[in-house]
């Protein structure tokens, strides 16, 4: 089955809004991979209480949240993986022409991951954990740059190859620390190889499973993000909901390396930030023999003439 994703990259983003990697993880021999992605999200809108309800901020105010996310992934085996990593993140908002700004260690997180192959299905269970170190602190006058809280995250992936593309699907949850929601995640998209370039879409959702303690009265989280937010939903919302399109591409070079590229738009949601985000990122493997790689350069990125 032909199954490669740049990079390992789990369904870990503190909020939807960012363009996480929209595909399932690839498995290719043991080896030790290294990540560096940046994502980017700008908003000047939200979307309120009820679904559909797109609401401009106030006074023309903006929000902007960049994240630097540095990973390593040590392949115990060809089936499963564990990793680990951390965030950096610059937030900037500008309340009526008042602009604040914050940066710092985000959270640190560890992960696994399991792969198995069924003729041309192929399902991978990922788990990970997310620990703070940037907090909240609902008395400061500083944006956020994260949501602030520990997370348990796992789900499934599936993919499958049906000739002329491959389609993919996961499901997730994500539970969450300090009273927040609890959430499930799940994206659904296809891709198709173009010798060395892969093209892909997804659609992504996340969905409240369980209230947040704040859900009686959310206007006391209001009060916090409208304060240091210029009141953007992007962080610390109550009972966050979302739905995200994006359009991504791989590109395999040097035998070691991998390139990635993708932009997405919030289409609807509910108590969450409206707007556009990207991403970039580069890995490198080291430890995988060189046949190991040739064999995937000519089965994963062959221009196909005919299925």
């Amino acid at each position: 089955m032909r199954f490669i994703a740049f990079g390992f990259v789990l369904f870990w983003i503190s909020s939807s809004a960012f363009a996480s990697h929209p595909a399932p993880p690839v498995f290719s021999g043991e080896e030790v991979r290294f990540e560096v992605e940046t994502n980017y999200f700008q908003t000047d809108a939200n979307f309120k209480s009820t679904w559909g309800e797109f609401v401009r901020l106030d006074d023309g105010n903006t929000m902007r949240s960049t994240q630097l996310r540095l990973a390593g992934k040590y392949f115990v085996a060809p089936e499963w993986a564990l990793g680990g990593g951390a965030v950096v993140a610059y937030s900037e908002s500008n309340n009526a022409g008042q602009g604040l700004t914050n940066s710092g260690l985000s959270e640190i997180f560890v992960d696994m991951a399991l792969t198995k192959d069924w003729h041309e299905l192929n399902i991978s269970p990922v788990v990970e954990l997310v620990i703070p170190i940037y907090t909240v602190d609902p008395t400061s006058h500083v944006v956020m740059i994260g949501e602030g809280t520990m997370r348990f995250n796992g789900g499934v992936w599936g993919d499958l190859d049906v000739g002329f593309i491959d389609v993919f699907t996961y499901l997730g949850f994500s539970v969450r620390d300090d009273g927040r929601s609890n959430l499930v995640n799940w994206k659904a998209g296809t891709y198709k190889f173009l010798g060395r370039f892969r093209l892909g879409t997804t659609v992504s959702g996340q969905h409240t499973l369980s209230d947040d303690d704040f859900a009686p009265s959310p206007s006391v989280r209001d009060n916090v993000v409208n304060m240091v937010n210029a009141g953007s939903y992007l962080y610390y919302e109550v009972n966050p909901e979302a739905l995200t399109a994006s359009l991504w591409a791989d590109l395999n070079f040097a035998e070691k390396g991998e390139l990635r590229v993708g932009v997405a738009q919030t289409l609807n949601g509910a108590n969450s930030a409206a707007g556009f985000s990207g991403h970039v990122a580069l890995t490198w493997s080291i430890g995988s023999s060189r046949a190991v790689r040739k064999k995937r350069s000519a089965e994963d990125f062959e221009v196909e003439i005919a299925e």
